[in-house]
């Protein structure tokens, strides 16, 4: 089991964050991606997007790069967009709502219900 794996079956948001904490602490010794993509804490489900929708951009434009730091960058993508998902289908299931703007990128902002 990898680590998109165990974000994937986890049934809490707490160990989603957990699982992202642990792998943002390993890549930090790698030194493949920007410090704002390895900051931590990580600060809640709009942050998440926030770094996935970057990763998106630098993966774009980074594509000319070549062995560790673009697959770094890759598998990156890949682990915030899983842990995207997850926190966002957890979020539906607890009945938090949550509001995504396609006119900003990355933008993500929890909604009290009341």
């Amino acid at each position: 089991m990898d680590i998109i794996d165990a974000i994937r079956d986890t049934n809490s948001e707490y160990v989603v964050f957990f699982l992202l904490t642990a792998y943002i602490e390993a890549l930090r010794f790698g030194d493949y991606l920007p410090a704002r993509f390895t900051s931590l804490p990580v600060a809640g489900i709009a942050d998440v997007g926030a770094r996935y929708h970057g990763l998106t951009v630098e993966l774009d434009s980074a594509k000319k790069l070549h062995g560790k730091a673009f697959v770094r960058m890759k598998e990156a993508l890949h682990v915030f967009g899983s842990a995207l998902h997850r926190l966002t289908l957890l979020h539906a299931a607890a009945g938090k709502a949550i509001e995504v703007d396609p006119a900003k990128p990355g933008y993500i902002h929890n909604i009290e219900r009341g």
